[in-house]
């Protein structure tokens, strides 16, 4: 669940790029005065995400961040950028599915596990039960031998 909460603190991260993404595409005059804050914050995330272990992630943050200095026309790079936003979304959620399967698993594994721990008992408790209704008949035969 910890994962989980660091990767929401992401997600909203994520609505400012787009956000910044949206102005700079419908700027009217100069539009590149959103491209230093969209450095900015495609720095930070690729370092977060690279700090949080997911890689792969963070390379796309860092390929956006590169787009973002290269000398391409406001359209071309504008197309690149949604693209790539679009494709780290999809990748966030991807990576919140399988830690919200992960963690479904491993409840299941420890319910399983809690089950099992219980019915081992009760199979040993009924074994005691048996072995002392045995017991006292089984002593009386050999008392008698």
């Amino acid at each position: 669940m910890v994962k989980l909460s660091v990767l929401e603190t992401f997600d909203m991260k994520l609505f400012r790029l787009y956000s910044l993404l949206e102005q700079y595409a419908t700027a009217k005059s100069n539009p590149d005065q959103y491209l230093p804050a969209m450095q900015r914050l495609l720095g930070q995330l690729k370092l977060q995400f690279m700090g949080a272990g997911f890689d792969a992630v963070s390379q796309l943050c860092g390929s956006l961040e590169l787009t973002t200095k290269r000398g391409l026309g406001p359209s071309v790079k504008l197309r690149i950028l949604r693209e790539g936003i679009g494709s780290l979304k999809f990748q966030l959620e991807l990576v919140q599915r399988s830690i919200i399967a992960d963690d479904e698993a491993e409840m299941r594994q420890q319910e399983a596990t809690k089950e099992a721990i219980k019915a081992g008992k009760a199979a040993r408790a009924q074994q005691a039960a048996q072995g002392e209704q045995a017991g006292p008949s089984e002593q009386g035969q050999a008392d008698r031998g």
